[in-house]
């Protein structure tokens, strides 16, 4: 090979590695491990304890449809609640820590209609670590597979930290404090900028596609 088509090919050699790399952390096409009705199932127990929330207050309250659910990581739930919150046009605030949200005004409407509007942002939208507590045993080892196969993987490829996990028994009843484990946890915590949490959770899914749209 002469020395002029050695360096044609370096890019695409350089290119071909970036590629495969890339390859290596997108996570493989799967059939759902969970059975539709167990989704459903669990959907509806969430939204159902999202609308006891409205009618203790409200029994005469009717109950909108909420066609769909998406499940996010625990980091982005409230971040995506807020932003429904505004797009209704509550003014919702974030606190600093992102562990908590307040509504500053409601002008404009009754408290009913804020319950409501707080109802359909709470429906759209469940962290992956509560709404993932109601499947079958069986399921849940699914998304600890997932958690340790593809994630923990990707992001300690990328040059992020990752705790190592816990057996599968602990994984599915937490710590003696109740805490579980999730890949994510240093990185959440980490101090990182919110777009760069942002580019991670994309590069790296913290929740499989099997479970993220739920009906």
């Amino acid at each position: 090979m002469t020395g002029r088509r050695r360096a044609r090919l370096g890019p695409l050699v350089a290119a071909a590695l970036v590629a495969a790399l890339l390859a290596g952390c997108a996570p493989a096409a799967a059939r759902s491990p969970v059975s539709a009705a167990d989704l459903h199932r669990v959907r509806q127990t969430y939204i159902d304890a999202a609308w006891a929330g409205v009618t203790h207050g409200h029994p005469e309250a009717l109950r909108p449809r909420v066609p769909v659910t998406k499940v996010v990581s625990d980091w982005n739930w409230l971040r995506s609640r807020v932003g429904c919150l505004r797009a209704a046009g509550l003014k919702a605030t974030l606190s600093g820590d992102g562990s908590s949200y307040s509504l500053s005004s409601t002008v404009g409407q009754t408290t009913l209609e804020v319950a409501i509007t707080n109802y359909n942002c709470a429906a759209q939208f469940a962290p992956v670590s509560t709404f993932s507590s109601g499947l079958p045993q069986n399921d849940y080892r699914s998304l600890r597979s997932y958690f340790v196969g593809f994630v923990r993987p990707c992001l300690l490829a990328s040059g992020l930290p990752s705790p190592a996990p816990p057996g599968r028994a602990a994984f599915i009843s937490g710590d003696s404090q109740g805490r579980f484990w999730n890949p994510y946890e240093q990185v959440w915590l980490g101090g990182l900028p919110d777009a760069t949490i942002d580019y991670f959770e994309q590069r790296c899914p913290p929740v499989p596609s099997w479970l993220a749209l739920t009906r």
